[in-house]
C-alpha cells in the first residue's frame, strides 16, 4: 500500500479509523447485517493485524501502541 509508505503509527491509525468508519457507512447502505459484521472484520484484519508488523517496524513508538 503506497498510501501507508510514509505515514506514522499515529498517522496510520487515524487513516484506518477514517478507513473502518467509511466501509461501515457503506456496509450498512448496502449490505445484510450478518454479511456486514463478516466484511468489517476481513476489513480489519487487512488494515490493522495483517499491517501492524511494517507499521511498527517504523521508529514511531507503535510497539507500544500495540501492546
Amino acid at each position: 500500500m503506497l498510501w501507508n509508505s510514509n505515514r506514522n503509527c499515529p498517522e496510520y491509525l487515524n487513516e484506518v479509523r477514517k478507513m473502518l468508519e467509511n466501509e461501515e457507512a457503506n456496509a450498512e447502505y448496502w449490505l445484510q447485517p450478518e454479511t456486514k459484521t463478516k466484511m468489517l472484520k476481513i476489513v480489519e484484519m487487512e488494515l490493522i493485524t495483517k499491517m501492524a508488523e511494517m507499521v511498527s517496524s517504523k521508529d514511531s513508538g507503535c510497539v507500544y501502541m500495540f501492546e
